[in-house]
């Protein structure tokens, strides 16, 4: 029962990330070029950091989730024979563990977006 729930869990989750895609992704970050800093910020929020450097500056956003998908428990079974016990395990699933990130950093020259750059593993939208 609980290696039945693992799958459909796993599958779900499969499912919904297939959902994502960095193609909309790029689409929710274009809306930004070409508008304010200030509009930048009213939409996305405060920026994780902020770097300039001659008049340019760079906003970064960044997110990171980290998480434990739980492992499920061996079967196990133990027969005696002749008053001697024998004990066996079968099945089971390790955890895992997993880290998503995304970074993104927009160019802004005379309070404009100009460009953005992104990286990491889970720049995805729907």
């Amino acid at each position: 029962m609980r290696k039945l729930l693992f799958t459909n869990l796993l599958l779900f989750c499969t499912i919904l990330i297939g959902c994502a895609t960095t193609e909309n992704f790029e689409k929710k970050l274009n809306i930004y070029v070409g508008k304010t800093e200030t509009q930048l910020v009213a939409g996305e929020g405060i920026p994780t950091s902020m770097y300039e450097n001659e008049g340019i500056r760079y906003l970064t956003y960044s997110q990171t989730e980290s998480g434990v998908i739980p492992g499920t428990p061996p079967n196990v079974s133990t027969t005696y024979i002749a008053g001697k016990a024998y004990t066996r395990t079968t099945g089971g699933t390790q955890a895992i563990g997993y880290t998503n990130t995304c970074l993104v950093t927009f160019t802004i020259v005379n309070k404009i977006v100009t460009t953005y750059q992104y990286k990491g593993n889970s720049c995805r939208s729907y």
